[in-house]
């Protein structure tokens, strides 16, 4: 298992708040937008994704994961949650926008995103 990337995950009321300070004060790029729900910034120029920021998931209202850590094979970071009884926030899932995640908990109880791109 290789992870491909780290992004952080920002929980926010005002995704036009955030706007002003990625933007502006760090001068950031948006990247990608999901109305109403998340924002993606990154590096100018480099399209490196640096934080996410979000209202709400997509299919959990409830729970905002603290980081993304993408993955080429989420089923052995899967496997390995469960052999170490790790929480088990969201099931692991082949999501319709093309990724296959699950959310787990760390002992301190953040929340990871851990997502594989589907073919």
């Amino acid at each position: 298992m290789t992870i491909q990337r780290i992004v952080p995950h920002v929980s926010t009321s005002s995704l036009d708040a955030q706007d002003a300070f990625y933007l502006g004060v760090l001068g950031l790029e948006r990247l990608y937008v999901d109305p109403g729900r998340l924002h993606g910034y990154g590096i100018p120029g480099s399209g490196q994704h640096a934080v996410t920021v979000l209202t709400r998931d997509i299919v959990d209202p409830v729970i905002v994961p603290s980081l993304l850590i993408a993955v080429d094979n989420v089923d052995e970071i899967h496997a390995a949650a469960q052999r170490a009884s790790s929480t088990v926030r969201y099931a692991l899932t082949d999501e319709a926008w093309g990724v296959r995640r699950f959310f787990v908990e760390d002992p301190n109880g953040t929340v990871f995103n851990v997502v594989e791109g589907l073919p």
